[in-house]
């Protein structure tokens, strides 16, 4: 593929993009794309629809970050976590999260683990 293409730019003109010269830059702007489309509920429009074929671009299946046991410990104990890209394994990108407060916020992510822990084992352990 080829690298850092620019629009063939004139004072009064500006020519069609040539999505058949698509690069990594390219894939990487148009899959920010795809995450605002998804945050306004627009990821199954013509428009998500013509980029996607445009761009031959096949956005990657994605872990709900609301379905990490850690990410739900955060927001029970109040512990603010930032989404810092994915990581792919397989076809499917998990998030990268970071976490930074002070150690009482933290100890506190450590007992809604704990509390969560034993009231799943105290669940197993009334239906057996």
């Amino acid at each position: 593929m080829a690298k850092n293409i620019k629009p063939k730019v004139s004072k009064d003109k500006i020519e069609p993009f040539d999505y058949s010269l698509v690069n990594d830059d390219h894939q990487n702007a148009i899959r920010e794309v795809f995450e605002l489309l998804k945050q306004h509920d627009l990821e199954n429009s013509d428009l998500a629809k013509e980029l996607t074929k445009r761009f031959n671009f096949n956005p990657p299946k994605q872990y709900d970050i609301k379905n990490s046991l850690f990410v739900q410990c955060c927001e029970q104990a109040g512990v603010w976590y930032s989404n810092q890209g994915h990581i792919k394994e397989g076809d499917t990108e998990y998030p990268l999260v970071a976490v930074q407060d002070d150690t009482r916020k933290l100890d506190e992510i450590v007992k809604v683990a704990v509390q969560l822990y034993l009231e799943n084992t105290a669940k197993k352990s009334k239906e057996e």
